[in-house]
């Protein structure tokens, strides 16, 4: 399977077993997003950890679980939008 299938599947059954909001739709081709806030476990644990540990420190990607600060918050949003892609992420 090819990483954006795998990608998408892992969204599809976060959104289905934890409820999390998502911009998904039945068609499995199109790439959707998955909303998470800094202190859910899924952002802190499955996401962070996936990310590679270069790209976190040169970007300085990763919030504290307590970030409520929306400047901070949009900022993260843009770094990964930017700087993590499909081949950024390692298992």
């Amino acid at each position: 399977m090819n990483s954006l299938g795998t990608y998408i599947l892992i969204n599809a059954f976060i959104n289905f077993l934890f409820g999390y909001k998502t911009d998904c739709t039945q068609d499995m081709g199109r790439p959707c997003t998955v909303y998470l806030t800094p202190d859910e476990d899924a952002y802190q644990e499955l996401f962070l950890s996936s990310v590679d540990c270069m790209n976190k420190i040169v970007h300085g990607i990763g919030l504290m679980e307590n970030e409520t600060n929306r400047d901070v918050i949009e900022k993260e949003n843009e770094n990964i939008k930017k700087f993590v892609g499909e081949d950024e992420i390692v298992s």
